[in-house]
């Protein structure tokens, strides 16, 4: 969602609706023990990886990252930045 307002800190962020298997979480917290990258496709993704520190989860993620976020499980994100429309 473009943020709309003069200061970051009064934008209302989404949240998505995410659903992490037992077995997923499992694989990628195995990745991380062994030093692996975890590679995100996608801003839902590093939310929903980061937002629920990769447990197994299902329900609402709502983070909002901005600067001076730590990342803690995504290594690096692959993502297609949907530009505003102009007018």
């Amino acid at each position: 969602m473009p943020i709309k307002t003069p200061d970051i800190e009064s934008h209302l962020m989404h949240s998505e609706w995410v659903d992490i298997k037992p077995d997923v979480s499992a694989a990628i917290v195995r990745a991380k023990k062994e030093g692996r990258r975890i590679i995100a496709v996608g801003t839902t993704t590093v939310r929903t990886l980061e937002g629920t520190k990769a447990g197994p989860f299902t329900g609402d993620v709502n983070l909002f990252i901005k600067p001076g976020f730590k990342f803690n499980i995504v290594d690096a994100m692959l993502t297609n930045f949907h530009l505003p429309k102009l007018h």
